[in-house]
């Protein structure tokens, strides 16, 4: 069970460069785009278990909007371009 652990220690080694680029883009989809900065979405993982996977919105919402992107696709931000 040492796998567990190593796997910690390795993300939170890899969050410390990834920290400032992070912030970077918080901060610009806060001020082109607005609240919320982050997108959650409810997935199912091994055996079943519910996890709520995070990710910074790269898009608007539209409702009757197709689900899948096209080029040029007006529902993404510039800075999710």
């Amino acid at each position: 069970m040492a796998t567990r652990p190593c796997d910690l220690l390795i993300a939170a080694a890899a969050l410390v460069p990834a920290a400032p680029v992070c912030l970077l883009a918080g901060a610009g989809i806060l001020l082109t785009e607005g609240r919320p900065v982050l997108h959650k979405s409810r997935r199912v993982g091994r055996n079943g278990r519910v996890f709520t996977m995070y990710k910074f919105r790269t898009m608007r919402g539209l409702a009757g909007a197709a689900p899948i992107t096209a080029p040029a696709d007006t529902r993404v931000f510039p800075l999710g371009a």
